[in-house]
């Protein structure tokens, strides 16, 4: 709604500091409003079916595209242009507002049990699945609140008379049951902070590696896209060819990384960036030959940047998952605001520079994990393990 309100006054605004002041400040709403989208989308749908979701979702930017590139062409200004990306905007936010459920795995880790189960019902009567819900929910419910009972519990000291009982110290199960539960209590309940994505091993490398690839991806993304005008034919049916391709690449990579993995279907995708940009590198080809080995090479850069979504949130844990994802993605935007600099003055270069740039892409992926078919992981493993941690666990003070 922030952008939908600025938007609708830059429309209507004649002086030009207040129109790139007001374009900023909804700029940072429109990257809020995205970066929750994708957090949410990662968290509550299936790990075989969040790239196509993912892929479903980024087709909207290229929706927006069909719609605006002949209001541009064929209108007289921008204005309308805002005001007509502001009416959708207040459509969107009513809709969600109405219709969408926050990620049970926020209640979870707030152990709150009542709002926990309510999130539940109104989603399963969304599917059509209350009667379904009510039954397993009848069925389990004693197990359920047991657990998020021995979680509440296991927030107290040790030494409490429910933990330290002869009916706990005489069985052993209930026991170690209780010591995970205080583990696992400990771990959500921690500090955490955007220091911790270097401060273990696991997740620093990730990390680094994931900020190159979101500076280097979006550069190329976005510079395919502003290098349209250096390309022959007409720069709006080139935009329209773009969009295209860029739904095609989204929905076959979605669908093929559910099969193959993210991991590889990325490796597959940066081979044929490789050889599109190397061909046009190295030869002297016609210009329609040239634009059609462009539009390829966008299509697998647009397949990757899909992906990367969904790859980066399975990659970090839910305790620093927003962290993690939102300092990618300002590294995307380092990416945008470099690039047409570079287009700009090294545009005669710019297939040798998309060569190397993915080859370096290639060998950096090579050390990430595949995460198909794995599921979101909740804690940081070092913290798993570190000592202080199991010692106030298993630690009578």
């Amino acid at each position: 709604m922030g952008y939908a309100i600025l938007g609708i006054l830059i429309s209507f605004l004649h002086n030009l500091s207040a129109i790139i002041i007001l374009s900023t400040i909804s700029m940072f709403f429109t990257a809020i409003g995205s970066f929750c989208a994708f957090i949410l989308l990662g968290e509550i749908t299936s790990t075989n079916l969040r790239s196509i979701f993912s892929a479903i979702v980024n087709c909207g930017f290229n929706i927006c595209g069909y719609i605006f590139i002949p209001i541009y062409k064929y209108s007289d200004g921008w204005r309308l242009v805002f005001q007509i990306s502001a009416g959708f905007t207040i459509l969107i936010a009513i809709a969600y507002y109405y219709y969408a459920e926050e990620s049970p795995k926020f209640y979870i880790i707030k152990h709150d049990l009542k709002n926990y189960i309510d999130n539940l019902r109104r989603i399963a009567v969304k599917n059509k699945r209350a009667k379904v819900f009510d039954g397993f929910y009848d069925t389990e419910r004693e197990k359920i609140e047991e657990t998020f009972s021995l979680i509440m519990k296991s927030s107290n000291a040790v030494t409490d008379s429910t933990l330290t009982g002869p009916n706990v110290e005489s069985d052993a199960d209930i026991e170690e049951t209780l010591k995970h539960e205080k583990l696992v209590y400990l771990l959500k309940n921690k500090k955490y902070s955007p220091l911790d994505l270097i401060r273990y091993p696991s997740q620093r490398n990730k990390f680094i590696i994931l900020c190159l690839l979101w500076f280097l991806v979006s550069s190329n993304y976005y510079g395919i896209t502003f290098n349209l005008k250096n390309l022959p034919g007409d720069i709006y049916l080139l935009g329209m060819i773009m969009n295209s391709v860029d739904i095609v690449a989204y929905m076959s990579g979605g669908f093929i990384a559910d099969i193959i993995g993210r991991k590889t279907t990325i490796l597959i995708s940066l081979c044929v960036a490789i050889l599109t940009f190397g061909i046009n590198l190295i030869f002297s080809l016609s210009d329609t030959v040239t634009t059609v080995f462009s539009m390829i090479a966008r299509a697998s850069i647009s397949l990757i940047y899909n992906l990367m979504c969904t790859y980066t949130l399975e990659l970090y844990p839910t305790v620093i998952r927003s962290y993690g994802f939102g300092y990618n993605t300002l590294f995307e935007s380092l990416g945008i605001v470099v690039i047409p600099t570079v287009i700009e003055y090294l545009g005669d270069y710019i297939n040798l520079i998309f060569t190397f740039v993915n080859i370096f892409n290639f060998g950096i992926v090579l050390f990430l994990p595949e995460t198909l078919n794995k599921p979101l992981p909740d804690f940081i493993p070092e913290l798993l393990t570190q000592k202080e941690i199991i010692d106030k666990v298993i630690t009578k003070e």
